[in-house]
């Protein structure tokens, strides 16, 4: 079965985003002692993050132009700003 080059892109892409927030994960599990948020907390919202920045950056249509890096860094604006 032939994979069209973009599918390839887009699955690979996936799964390194699934190791990262894999790996996000067990460092935030580790350094968790003494935080307000419980760990279940947590995880939630950085998947709500992580799915804002996934909208984002791919629409219906595919890529929107933005980098996860521009979202984030956006987003790390907008919470200074609170």
């Amino acid at each position: 079965m032939k994979i069209p080059k973009s599918k390839l892109k887009r699955i690979i892409r996936e799964e390194h985003n699934k190791i990262q927030r894999s790996k996000k994960a067990k460092v935030l599990k580790e350094m968790h002692d003494g935080a307000m948020m419980d760990l279940d907390d947590h995880n939630r919202l950085v998947q709500d993050i992580d799915s804002i920045i996934m909208r984002m950056t791919h629409d219906r249509n595919g890529p929107t132009g933005y980098t996860r890096e521009d979202i984030i860094y956006t987003l790390k604006n907008i919470l200074e700003e609170i």
